[in-house]
């Protein structure tokens, strides 16, 4: 597995959400931007983000990442890993190891932020 680097980790403790957090992929140079962690009945996991949607009544949430369950299981373990070598040291924003602005990406050097929350 790639290794990975939390940073931006904002609690907000609502319900099953603990957190939410910028991934960085130092080998990938990609960065995954609003995801979350969660906890409920004793399980903790990260979620990618996601559209929420009403079906029948009931608030549902659409993912725009999907893993098969060997990769999904492999990076649920790397990802829970990452915040918590990050989450001890919040109270030192200098001691994450910071991913790159958006502008360093060459690949993204087209692109500006919109500020869509989607």
């Amino acid at each position: 597995m790639t290794t990975l680097t939390v940073s931006d980790y904002k609690e907000i403790n609502k319900g099953a959400l603990k957190a939410r957090f910028t991934l960085y992929f130092p080998t990938l140079k990609m960065m995954i931007r609003d995801c979350t962690h969660m906890q409920s009945g004793g399980k903790e996991w990260v979620g990618f983000p996601s559209r929420q949607y009403e079906q029948d009544g009931a608030k549902k949430y659409f993912s725009y990442v999907i893993f098969e369950k060997e990769a999904r299981d492999a990076f649920q373990h790397a990802a829970l890993e990452a915040i918590k070598k990050a989450v001890p040291q919040q109270t030192q924003p200098s001691a994450f190891e910071e991913p790159p602005k958006q502008e360093e990406f060459a690949s993204f050097a087209g692109l500006q932020d919109d500020n869509v929350p989607f």
